[in-house]
């Protein structure tokens, strides 16, 4: 589909606003604050000086009881959208236990059972995926609270497999915490109250209009520094580029929006940047070829009894390693080392008697700078020997993670996830040999199958339905072998879709009173429709004479139906490729598989540049004056990683600095000591994860300054 690189046009476009603050089960909280994102987030969009959707193409669900009534809603405003389809929720985010499937909570949806009461996000990922809008959006403010957050193994990140949609764009507050969505002293919860504020504030010295990256950017920046959760974004760069709401920022309305700063008086956590040196210190030593992980060195330092206490310092440190680990699967260490320099420049300026605000000021400006050079470095060209290189360069040759780059080769990075096989194993440990570690994990097709249809019976519905563990039933000439379906019902239960071009309502009415949980009856509408094709897909022969198979979900609208988890469908392209990980629970094989998923996504949607720290230092070099503290911290990774391969970092930076111009891959390749096309070495990281460190850190170093600063300008 081609994009058009225009502003969104706005009486092209849709908005759903869905939000769920009332939930009838006392387990899960009442959110108030969802009502007003609701009425926040429409005013925004429907605001001339922004974008200007027009009032009826804002449509607004506040509070649905039923997964249907978000389904219909979801369908018929996706059907409409030509330009941009956006979709927005507020609310709570449940995890089904045994199923590991994400839902979405309706007002009607039960803690317990999530699954049969709540919106599956599958629905909300296949209506978004199917529409034909050009930019299509979703934004998920909302906790994954099934999935308990883990220093760095971070199993959030198998949710993250699951809220992604191809060919769109997904911004999500904080998949694993629950903290802090919405504070109550606040009108609006967190993450929406930060993405409104830049909305509404605009961004000094930006564009005339501001692109998804530049609001996930900008939101993220505001979190960090109010000591909110990271929020995280999945998609194409070619997407998140494209420009979609006016720049609001004016010097006046700068003014007034003031900074975010922690009371004047209050003072900072004892030994701030203390803690942050002896973390970053420890994970220096971790950066590169060295076979230790640095997330893993800092959780031992500051476990119980290590010499390195739990102090604010070090959260930040780690604040910043999960969510890169979390987000890119790599460049953990690679952060935590910019950070760690920047802060240092940040502490010194302070101590001379600089003014915070110049100080501020001159980072983010030449953060503009650094991440528009990072861009530029993007090594031209895609494919899957360049996103394997990138996985290798980041987890070495891993068989887990080799799977789960051939699962993106057969179905698309998007149409992965990652999910645990529950099979007995031998425990391992992180530190583990890796090249040595036999693979346990497996490639399972999960397959999706999607026909223009239309609702038979029930005949007083026109969808959308929703059922769970259905058997699927095929018939072309309508005919079912009614006794032994009856038999064969009362043995299995669970609902039945039947495909056929039309049925005895006799049939259907004895099929009902067997099936007791449902039955739903769908007509192809193409006259020429291929049955012995959808014979094959189905498959099954579960009872005599019948094509009969199992499915795992079945979403029925007005005018499609939507199968997703045929057994037997042996086509990846039908559908998403699940890697089936054994051993323990959030053990190595699963953290593995899960980081290489997230560099694939990252390579995917972004491309590649020079590994080893060389466009990090090449961005560096683009800055315009020495004096910048951003330079020299985009600088450390490559030094530091020079040093831990036991060579001699000022002179390899010197040879570098002579090197520039033979090619624009050119750097150091730790492995080899010597200066070297690294494209052809295959020393490859994906541009995203060379952005989200900048990025991370700088959100970091930034809100150091804020809870610094108050500090030393109280009187004493």
């Amino acid at each position: 589909m081609a994009i058009s690189a225009n502003p969104a046009d706005p009486k092209r476009s849709r908005a759903v606003l869905i939000g769920v603050g009332d939930y009838k089960d006392p387990e899960l909280s009442a959110l108030p604050a969802v009502r007003n994102n609701l009425e926040d987030l429409a005013s925004a969009l429907k605001d001339p000086g922004l974008w200007g959707l027009p009032e009826e193409h804002c449509v607004l669900l506040p509070d649905p009881i039923e997964s249907s009534e978000v389904a219909a809603v979801l369908d018929e405003t996706a059907r409409e959208a030509e330009d941009t389809f956006l979709v927005y929720f507020a609310g709570h985010g449940l995890v089904d236990g045994p199923s590991g499937e994400l839902v979405l909570a309706t007002r009607g949806t039960q803690r317990s059972r999530p699954r049969y009461t709540g919106t599956p996000y599958d629905w909300v990922r296949e209506i978004v995926g199917r529409s034909r809008a050009q930019r299509r959006v979703t934004i998920l403010d909302c906790c994954f609270s099934g999935r308990a957050a883990q220093a760095m193994a971070d199993p959030s990140s198998v949710v993250i497999g699951q809220i992604d949609i191809e060919g769109a764009y997904v911004l999500a507050s904080s998949p694993a915490n629950s903290l802090s969505i919405a504070p109550l002293d606040a009108r609006n919860t967190a993450f929406t109250g930060g993405l409104l504020q830049v909305m509404r504030d605009g961004v000094a010295d930006g564009p005339p209009h501001l692109t998804l990256d530049d609001l996930y950017q900008h939101t993220l920046l505001s979190m960090v520094r109010a000591g909110r959760p990271t929020p995280t974004k999945l998609g194409n760069d070619m997407i998140g580029d494209l420009p979609l709401v006016r720049n609001a920022w004016t010097g006046l309305r700068r003014l007034l929006a003031g900074r975010r700063r922690p009371p004047a008086g209050e003072r900072p956590p004892a030994g701030l940047h203390a803690g942050v040196r002896l973390a970053v210190s420890v994970v220096r030593s971790a950066l590169g070829p060295t076979g230790m992980d640095a997330p893993t060195a800092l959780d031992r330092a500051t476990g119980d009894g290590a010499p390195l206490r739990q102090d604010h310092g070090v959260d930040l440190v780690r604040r910043t390693m999960t969510a890169m680990r979390r987000d890119f699967g790599d460049g953990s260490a690679t952060a935590a080392v910019i950070m760690g320099e920047l802060i240092d420049g940040v502490e010194r300026c302070l101590e001379s008697g600089a003014d915070s605000d110049s100080v501020t000021a001159g980072i983010e400006r030449d953060t503009a700078v650094a991440l528009r050079e990072l861009g530029a470095l993007a090594l031209p060209g895609r494919g899957p020997e360049r996103t394997g290189r990138a996985v290798a360069t980041a987890l070495g040759d891993d068989e887990t993670a080799a799977l789960v780059v051939t699962a993106a080769e057969q179905a698309g990075a998007s149409n992965v996830e990652v999910v645990h096989a529950r099979a007995e194993s031998t425990p391992r440990t992180p530190d583990g040999d890796a090249a040595s570690r036999p693979s346990a994990a497996e490639l399972t097709v999960v397959g999706r199958l999607a026909l223009d249809t239309r609702i038979v019976a029930p005949n007083a519905t026109s969808g959308p339905l929703t059922l769970h563990d259905p058997y699927v039933l095929v018939s072309p000439d309508g005919k079912t072998n009614g006794t032994d379906l009856v038999r064969f019902a009362r043995r299995a239960g669970g609902p039945l879709l039947i495909v056929a071009p039309r049925i005895s309502i006799f049939d259907v009415r004895s099929l009902l009173r067997a099936f007791a949980d449902s039955v739903v009856v769908v007509r192809p509408v193409d006259s020429g429709f291929d049955w012995n094709a959808l014979d094959a897909r189905v498959g099954s022969r579960l009872v005599p004479g019948q094509t009969l198979g199992k499915a795992a979900r079945a979403l029925i609208t007005a005018d499609t139906t939507t199968v997703i988890g045929l057994t037997g469908d042996p086509r990846p392209e039908s559908g998403r490729v699940q890697v089936r990980v054994s051993g323990p629970p959030n053990g190595v094989e699963e953290h593995m598989a899960v980081r290489a998923l997230a560099i694939v996504r990252a390579v995917t949607g972004s491309g590649t540049v020079p590994g080893g720290g060389t466009a990090l230092y090449r961005a560096a070099r683009a800055l315009p004056h020495d004096g910048s503290l951003l330079k020299g911290a985009l600088g450390a990774p490559l030094r530091q990683l020079v040093r831990n391969a036991g060579h001699d970092a000022a002179a390899v930076c010197a040879s570098l600095d002579d090197g520039l111009g033979r090619g624009p891959a050119e750097g150091f390749d730790v492995t080899t000591g010597r200066l070297t096309d690294l494209e052809q070495a295959g020393v490859l990281d994906s541009l995203a994860m060379a952005r989200g460190a900048v990025e991370h850190a700088v959100a970091m170093a930034l809100r150091y300054v804020e809870l610094t600063c108050p500090a030393r300008d109280a009187p004493q």
